[in-house]
């Protein structure tokens, strides 16, 4: 017998052995858990004391307890589940509980099975599908796009008037959320900052509300790669969201018409429909006035997930996150995400000469009578060396 061929069967041994010592299942249902009627979070805290607690109701599920029957009633018939005859069920109330208050402190699933007396993995299942029925019921009323140029013409107008960019339909950023390293993912998930995370892809508009998001992708990739595999993207390039048509610029007429626009940064491509910084640092006064008006969206879509990050998972220690509880709905999307990177290589970082037309017509505009701020050149003084206009 070769010396391969007892190797195996030495492994092979070795998980027997370990299957043998393998605890045998001694109760049905964990004695902790059997007590969650009687003492656990939901019963002792929540029902009896803090519904009738405004204040602490709102620290503990980071909203007031008519927000809370609102998405119960939204939601309710999607994480119902009946009574059998071993277990209770546990209610649509419990499992929103549970949810809520995951989301607003981020601590383990451990936690909370010692706190509602649930098991792990039932406390694991319990967040993924909460969150994804809220996302079902929700996400088309409080989120819905755009479906109309004219509802973007809104957004824009808004945009010029809190933030001095005309023609501007919103603010694109990513945002690493940090992970527990899932299992057997090598480096797809480590980001450039060194931790596990995935991606939050947010396109918000001038009133820190998010308009678009697309959450998951690997926090190894860019966010331009991310934004390239995007639905948003996918949609911009085959024209089926409906964006306002070209526009004057207010006050401007000698400028002709101007594509209303993203604001974006230097990780994503510049296009007809998407803006970036100009590169460099010796730039002229033009150009470095025109980076400071662009950057002021860095304040729109860093405000916005600093709401969302005081609000929710506050805590500073990895999220949980149930990679393997994932459902693609669309396979095509895989598809089309591939494609979406492909597109993204070919077209590299170097904007087509209409894009960076469009550019200079900005820059123009914001050092004219028509354009300019105040504030603009005390805000841009002495911070790089810089070349007279």
């Amino acid at each position: 017998m070769d010396s391969s061929s007892s190797d195996e069967d030495e492994v092979i041994v070795n998980l027997i052995l370990q299957r043998k010592k393998r605890k045998k299942r001694s109760f049905w249902v964990n004695p902790i858990n059997q007590k969650i009627s009687n003492i656990g979070h939901f019963v002792s805290l929540i029902t009896n004391d803090l519904q009738s607690l405004e204040d602490q109701y709102f620290s503990y599920f980071r909203m007031t307890e008519e927000q809370f029957e609102t998405i119960l009633d939204l939601i309710k018939a999607d994480i119902f589940r009946q009574d059998t005859g071993f277990r209770r069920a546990i209610t649509p109330r419990e499992r929103l509980s549970v949810c809520l208050r995951y989301l607003a402190t981020g601590d383990s699933y451990g936690s909370f099975h010692y706190n509602y007396r649930i098991g792990i993995s039932t406390v694991s299942m319990i967040v993924v599908e909460v969150c994804v029925a809220i996302w079902k019921r929700l996400s088309g009323i409080y989120m819905a796009m755009p479906s109309s140029a004219e509802e973007w013409m809104q957004l824009s107008r808004e945009f010029h008037m809190h933030w001095n960019y005309p023609n501007a339909l919103g603010a694109v950023d990513g945002k690493h959320v940090h992970i527990k390293a899932p299992n057997n993912s090598g480096s797809q998930y480590v980001s450039y900052k060194g931790h596990f995370s995935i991606v939050l892809l947010a396109l918000v508009d001038a009133n820190y509300c998010f308009t678009y998001i697309d959450v998951g992708n690997y926090g190894s990739a860019s966010d331009g790669g991310n934004f390239a595999r995007s639905a948003l993207a996918e949609a911009i390039d085959n024209g089926k969201i409906k964006f306002p048509g070209p526009k004057c610029l207010p006050n401007a007429p000698e400028l002709g018409e101007m594509p209303h626009v993203i604001l974006w940064d230097e990780a994503f491509a510049l296009n007809l429909t998407m803006m970036r910084l100009f590169p460099g640092k010796e730039l002229t006064d033009q150009k470095r006035i025109y980076n400071y008006r662009h950057s002021r969206r860095r304040r729109i879509s860093e405000n916005a997930f600093g709401q969302l990050c005081a609000r929710f998972l506050k805590k500073t220690s990895p999220v949980e996150r149930a990679t393997n509880t994932i459902h693609i709905e669309n396979p095509k999307a895989i598809l089309n995400h591939c494609e979406g990177l492909s597109k993204l290589e070919k077209k590299g970082f170097h904007g087509s000469r209409d894009a960076i037309e469009i550019r200079n017509r900005f820059a123009k505009y914001f050092i004219s009578d028509a354009g300019k701020v105040a504030w603009q050149r005390k805000h841009c003084s002495g911070k790089n060396k810089s070349i007279s206009t």
